[in-house]
C-alpha cells in the first residue's frame, strides 16, 4: 500500500481541507500557544484571495 505524502501541496490541501478539525489540531499541536489561546475555529479564504 502507498501513502501520499503529506508534504505535497495537493495532499495537504485535500486532508486538511476536507477536515478542518485535524487543521486545527495540528496547527494547535505545532504552535506554542499558551493554555487557553489556542485556535478554535478556522476560516477558509478562496486559494487566489489574500487578506491585507
Amino acid at each position: 500500500m502507498q501513502y501520499l505524502d503529506p508534504k505535497n501541496d495537493l495532499t495537504f490541501k485535500k486532508v486538511f481541507g476536507e477536515h478542518p478539525h485535524l487543521l486545527r489540531s495540528f496547527l494547535n499541536a505545532l504552535l506554542p500557544l499558551a493554555q487557553g489561546q489556542e485556535i478554535v475555529s478556522l476560516e477558509y479564504l478562496p486559494a487566489g484571495m489574500r487578506k491585507k
